[in-house]
């Protein structure tokens, strides 16, 4: 399980002199250790940017920044086959699918956390945890999710099938969903042996480039990422705000979690 804090209460300035104790009890602290020292104002570690008038604009493209950086990272943590970080992105994610109401995905992933964590054994927790990846091609970097595989499976199936006719049943779809590994197998070693080109597509490199270019000139004359205090925001997000979480309600949170754990609690333990 994981803990979220809150409570976002400062606990120690710095001064020149001394360390001040600084939260809603250091009156009596102040008075008897520090007589001389005027009162800290409410906001003294606040950054200078929370200090002012918001930058609207500025915040929708920072938190724009951090979604795509998250994105990257889960999509990068598959590739490398890195179950412990795809682990923090998931957990991350949970937060983002709660706050957003996306209900299916954030009680999937949070039926995922407790079978990891609480329902499963040892043994079936740690295959279930670190077997979620494939590598087809035996080099670094180039995982794919397992899922993915699994649709590449469905593929060939279906192809099978229509091949079958009035053939098809039961019995004869059963044959062929069982023999799809083999098949695979046989199909890699005849492609080899001729030395078929194996086709896989891949993006323009130089539109990509091109897109790439516009958009960083847009963004770099229209100073983006350059906080302007009091700058309006875009139409259609006029009060974006930069923290990605901002608005969600914990205690809902902890009260929907809650009452999943003693659902799934009497349905698996």
């Amino acid at each position: 399980m994981f803990i979220i804090n809150v409570f976002k209460v400062p606990v120690l300035t710095t001064t020149d002199a001394n360390y001040l104790y600084y939260y809603h009890k250091n009156s009596r602290h102040e008075r008897k250790v520090h007589p001389n020292l005027a009162a800290l104002p409410v906001d003294v570690n606040k950054e200078p940017s929370e200090q002012s008038t918001d930058d609207y604009k500025y915040n929708y493209h920072v938190a724009r920044l951090f979604y795509g950086l998250l994105m990257e990272n889960t999509h990068d943590s598959i590739r490398e086959g890195d179950a412990i970080r795809l682990l923090d992105c998931t957990k991350f994610s949970l937060m983002l699918f709660r706050k957003f109401r996306k209900d299916k995905y954030a009680y999937t992933t949070l039926l995922f956390l407790c079978k990891v964590f609480a329902i499963l054994s040892e043994s079936e927790a740690y295959h279930l945890f670190w077997n979620r990846f494939f590598n087809g091609r035996g080099r670094k970097g180039k995982n794919i999710p397992l899922d993915l595989e699994m649709e590449f499976f469905n593929h060939i199936l279906k192809s099978c099938l229509r091949m079958l006719g009035g053939n098809i049943n039961e019995t004869n779809a059963q044959r062929v969903a069982r023999s799809l590994c083999l098949m695979k197998k046989t199909l890699n070693s005849v492609d080899c042996d001729v030395s078929l080109a194996d086709k896989r597509g891949t993006h323009n490199l130089i539109a990509a480039q091109e897109s790439v270019l516009q958009i960083v000139t847009d963004l770099t004359d229209g100073k983006a990422f350059s906080f302007q205090c009091g700058r309006e925001g875009y139409a259609a997000f006029p009060d974006f705000q930069r923290d990605i979480l901002n608005g969600i309600d914990y205690r809902d949170f902890f009260s929907w979690s809650r009452g999943l754990l003693k659902t799934w609690e009497a349905m698996y333990l």
